[in-house]
C-alpha cells in the first residue's frame, strides 16, 4: 500500500467535511418560505404532498407542477425530501 503525501491527504480531508458540511446545511435550510415565485416541485398521479425532483416518492410518476399551484390545490409538502 502506497503512502499517501500529507498535503494531499490534508486537500482530500478538506474536500471531504467541506461537502459533507455543504450537503447537510442545503437538508435543513429548505422549507416552504426558500422557494421563490415560479419554483417547480413534483407530485404524483396518487399521492398529496409535493415533493423535490430527487425524492423515492417519485418512483412510479413524478408530475411537474409550480409550488404555488401545488398549494393552491391542497398538496402539503413530503417529510422525507423536504422541499
Amino acid at each position: 500500500m502506497t503512502k499517501l503525501k500529507p498535503s494531499i491527504l490534508l486537500i482530500f480531508c478538506v474536500i471531504l467535511i467541506t461537502s459533507a458540511l455543504c450537503s447537510c446545511s442545503y437538508e435543513s435550510n429548505y422549507n416552504d418560505t426558500d422557494y421563490c415565485s415560479g419554483t417547480t416541485v413534483y407530485i404524483t398521479r396518487t399521492g398529496q404532498k409535493y415533493h423535490r425532483s430527487v425524492c423515492r416518492h417519485l418512483s412510479k410518476s413524478k408530475i411537474e407542477i409550480d409550488l404555488e399551484e401545488a398549494q393552491s390545490k391542497g398538496y402539503d409538502h413530503c417529510s422525507v425530501c423536504k422541499p
